[in-house]
Order: structure tokens, then sequence, then C-alpha cells
């Protein structure tokens, strides 16, 4: 016998509910935290002179310093991975954007060798 349901489910009916801003904020959220990362990841290598200078870096100290942010996001897949599975992407977007913000904080207010490696190891961190 067939059923005498309304032909919308459940499903039509909750997104019908939800405000038309709320898909384009889901949507822009992850956009823009994705050309953040990608900020961060470039931004040392279009200004080398500069950030030599900024910190009084070496060649060798800037390669190092630009290299810690690829030396912690390589394990940190892993471990987002993980946390993804564990939390839910939500909630791990969020901290990662908390911690990309932190990173880009420190790299414009850092004056030392020291700053510049933790704030790449940081945008490292939340990168991934």
């Amino acid at each position: 016998m067939a059923s005498t349901q309304n032909p919308t489910s459940t499903e039509s009916t909750r997104t019908s509910e939800m405000p038309s801003w709320r898909g384009w904020l889901i949507f822009a959220a992850p956009t823009l935290l994705f050309f953040l990362v990608q900020g961060l990841r470039n931004d040392l290598s279009s200004n080398v002179q500069t950030v030599e200078t900024s910190f009084n870096l070496t060649a060798t100290a800037f390669a190092v310093a630009s290299g810690v942010y690829f030396f912690v996001y390589a394990p940190a897949q892993l471990a987002s991975g993980l946390f993804v599975d564990w939390i839910g992407s939500r909630y791990v977007l969020a901290i990662s954007a908390l911690i990309c913000a932190a990173a880009t904080f420190l790299l414009a207010n850092g004056s030392s060798a020291f700053m510049l490696g933790l704030s790449r190891g940081l945008a490292g961190l939340g990168s991934s």
C-alpha cells in the first residue's frame, strides 16, 4: 500500500528553513581559508631581501626559517586527518583558521629569527 506522506522529504524541509546566507558562509569560510593558506605558504618567497634585512638574517637562516613551515606541515597532515575524523571538519577548519591568524600576527609583529621560525611553524600547523 502506498504511503500518503508529503512528497517533500524532511531533508528538503530542513534546507528550506536554512537562511540563504548560511550556504554562502559555509562555502566562503573554507574558500577564504584556502587563499590564506596559499598566501602563508608563499609569503616569504616573494620578499626575500626585505625579510632578511628586517630580521637581520643570513641566507642560511632564512632558508631554515622558510623550511620550518614544511617540517611542521608534513607530519601535521597526519594529525589533522585524524582530528577531522574524530571531531569533524567544521571544528578543525575553525581551529586551523585561528592558528593561521596567530601565525600571521606573529610574523607581522616579530622582530627576531625565533619569532620568524615560530610563526612559520604555526603557519605550517594551521595550514595542515
